[in-house]
């Protein structure tokens, strides 16, 4: 009976040791939102993508252009979804997560920015 009881003890801390060694994987829309990012374009201007709590703002900012879509977003591992309050749209963005970097698409056109410091 002694040797059965140490072998369950055994058996349980084995199994308690080999769950706290698994890794979770995140998914790109896990990784994605954790971030803020980031770019500098050739004209001088400035693109931001911050997110904060489920919301989101992407952010065009320059001499010429200044463009904002803000409000609630949605992630998949392909897609951002922006709902913009103010003007009552959603914007659908296309994204590849690339380590420190991501390219974001919409409507055709391919912007890269970084991971904000």
């Amino acid at each position: 009976m002694y040797m059965r009881g140490k072998f369950f003890v055994f058996l349980l801390l084995s199994v308690m040791l080999l769950s706290g060694c698994q890794r979770v994987l995140q998914t790109p829309a896990d990784e994605f939102p954790q971030y803020d990012w980031q770019s500098e374009q050739e004209n001088g201007s400035v693109v931001t993508l911050d997110f904060d709590d489920g919301r989101c703002t992407f952010a065009i900012e320059g001499d010429t252009i200044s463009s904002i879509i803000s409000g609630v977003c949605f992630v998949t591992d392909d897609k951002l979804v922006i709902c913009d309050e103010d003007n009552g749209q959603n914007y659908t963005f296309g994204y590849h997560l690339f380590g420190d970097r991501v390219e974001l698409s919409y409507n055709g056109s391919v912007i890269t920015l970084k991971k904000a410091e």
